[in-house]
């Protein structure tokens, strides 16, 4: 898991929730895959459970390896680059190329997540939705323990040129995607 030490730049996405209908469910698939270990929530705060990794929080999962992006993907690119420039201090930087529209948000000139256009080949009930990327260090063989604990492979693992990634869906449908990576991992905390 990469670590950021330093304050984050107002508006960039560096924590992931996930509400699911069993947190135990969802603590078996994860800790196994990512390496997290749980520390159990109160009743108070409907058992929401901090998810860590080398002693460091690393995410939330509640009731009814760390994230290394954030992005959007939605039908009106337009739209939604004005909201996000109007609601966070994001410049843009434009990573479009034939047959797509991509760029990045950027914070004092760093992206720290990225807004891209639904394709005309995206199926009409496909909703906009944000994806978080977790870190792994072998795409492949998470994807593999991924379906071993009950995961699907939405998109199998596929080289880019920021790394080998892949798109699953959880034990209760939530989608995420895994990107092997070169950054160190995380010193214990």
């Amino acid at each position: 898991m990469s670590i950021h030490t330093d304050p984050w730049p107002e508006g960039t996405p560096a924590w992931v929730d996930l509400m699911v209908p069993d947190r135990h469910v969802a603590q078996a698939f994860y800790g196994s895959l990512l390496g997290w270990e749980f520390e159990e929530g109160v009743p108070e705060m409907g058992y929401y459970s901090t998810a860590r990794r080398g002693g460091r929080a690393a995410a939330g999962i509640g009731e009814p390896g760390a994230s290394i992006w954030n992005e959007l993907m939605t039908r009106d690119f337009a739209a939604a680059e004005e909201f996000y420039g109007a609601v966070f201090p994001y410049t843009f930087g434009d990573m479009s190329g034939p047959g797509f529209t991509y760029a990045t948000l950027d914070l004092d000139g760093r992206p720290v997540g990225g807004l891209g256009e639904l394709g005309p080949e995206t199926p009409p009930d496909a909703l906009p939705a944000w994806s978080t990327y977790f870190a792994v260090s072998d795409t492949d063989a998470a994807v593999a323990r991924a379906v071993e604990l009950s995961g699907q492979v939405v998109s199998a693992p596929a080289d880019s040129p920021y790394g080998r990634v892949a798109v699953l869906r959880g034990p209760s449908g939530e989608t995420f995607a895994l990107m092997s990576t070169t950054e160190p991992s995380s010193p214990p905390a």
